[in-house]
């Protein structure tokens, strides 16, 4: 626990509405905004969640602090991936799974803030806080440049299916992992990437969260995997059997 200073961009959210990454606003998901800041004179991503879908302070709060301890559960399970992967000769490029957590941190106002959806008689646009929520969740910026285009291998309703390329496959692998690796309690679900080796993530486990579709994604996930010849040679089990 410790006081710092984190800059955050007013009237970000005049742009959230169009969708615009300007302004500091750098995008959304189904349930939380992405905000450009700056910390120790570094640029990081803040995240919070979105008032419109209902969210509290509470909520906030609880569903920030959630998502953190997902991402330090989902590095844990990256690492005995990858060192599982090396034995078994698989070469993973770069240096492995790797989940955006290095320097993460929840961070508090420490005076309260004005915090909740809008009057519904006003719009977005008038909207010129910087915070919405008292509490938030930073991670590391991730910058796209050149012809990157974000992949995403699977989503909260999506079993991941991709045996096009080495990256797909070696990701429905990992999830395979993270299942046999919990005895079928976890389910890392919605994979998307900026590259190889470097993964944005959501999980499926019972009570995580309002993204959480519970045991019967988890049965659905069992029911579908199709094992691929990484799968196979890291040994994995019968998904059939342990769901």
């Amino acid at each position: 626990m410790e006081e710092c200073t984190i800059d955050v961009p007013r009237n970000w959210r005049r742009f959230a509405k169009g969708g615009v990454p300007k302004g500091g606003y750098r995008g959304k998901g189904s349930f939380k905004y992405c905000i450009e800041a700056r910390y120790n004179a570094k640029p990081v991503a803040l995240l919070q969640c979105i008032p419109e879908l209902g969210s509290t302070t509470e909520s906030n709060r609880n569903l920030l602090l959630k998502e953190f301890e997902i991402l330090i559960q989902a590095s844990g399970f990256a690492e005995s991936f990858n060192e599982r992967a090396k034995l078994a000769g698989v070469s993973i490029p770069g240096s492995g799974l790797k989940f955006n957590i290095t320097d993460a941190f929840v961070g508090t106002t420490i005076l309260p803030i004005p915090s909740g959806g809008l009057p519904m008689e006003e719009s977005i646009e008038n909207d010129d806080r910087s915070l919405l929520y008292n509490t938030f969740l930073v991670v590391p910026l991730l910058t796209i440049s050149g012809l990157y285009q974000e992949k995403k291998f699977s989503g909260n309703s999506m079993i991941g299916c991709n045996d096009d390329d080495f990256a797909g496959k070696l990701i429905d692998a990992f999830a395979h992992h993270v299942l046999e690796h919990t005895k079928g309690e976890y389910m890392l679900a919605d994979l998307q990437g900026k590259d190889t080796v470097t993964f944005l993530i959501d999980i499926l486990l019972t009570d995580s969260g309002d993204w959480d579709r519970g045991i019967e994604e988890i049965q659905k996930f069992c029911q579908k995997h199709h094992c691929n010849d990484i799968c196979t040679q890291i040994q994995l089990c019968d998904l059939s059997k342990l769901c």
